[in-house]
């Protein structure tokens, strides 16, 4: 390669390794809990709520967002070990009982991610619900 050719490597973004799957991670454990904790959500519901999940840990302060995707990586890792690899392919029903065995584990790091989940999927169904519950009230 000439020193005028360009590597074109060099054109590509740099990687995101510690914050690329954060989100997935996060909106399948929040979407499994949300099955036991809001039974009555709609499919708009949750899906609103996965992705104001999503755009909160996009939002999030570089520092933070890096140690969201280093918990991400323990947690995603323990619960493809927990399920023998099947956690991802599975129905969110499926997922439920996962999830609630990481959120009553008692370790710092699974529990701190599972309860970051659990309150950003929360928050999401809620201000979902929010227009609708006002509307109520007039």
């Amino acid at each position: 390669m000439s020193t005028t050719e360009r590597d074109p490597r060099q054109d590509r973004p740099a990687p995101q390794l510690l914050g690329r799957p954060a989100p997935n991670v996060a909106s399948a454990v929040s979407e499994a809990l949300l099955i036991d904790d809001v039974p009555d959500a709609t499919a708009a519901e949750v899906e609103f709520a996965l992705a104001n999940l999503r755009g909160s840990i996009a939002a999030m302060p570089d520092v933070l967002r890096a140690g969201v995707g280093i918990a991400s990586r323990v947690v995603g890792t323990s619960l493809w070990g927990a399920s023998m690899g099947r956690f991802g392919r599975m129905a969110a029903k499926d997922r439920s009982p996962y999830a609630q065995r990481l959120a009553t584990a008692g370790l710092p790091v699974m529990a701190e991610f599972t309860r970051l989940s659990r309150g950003l999927g929360l928050a999401g169904v809620y201000e979902h619900r929010t227009p609708a519950m006002l509307e109520d009230l007039r």
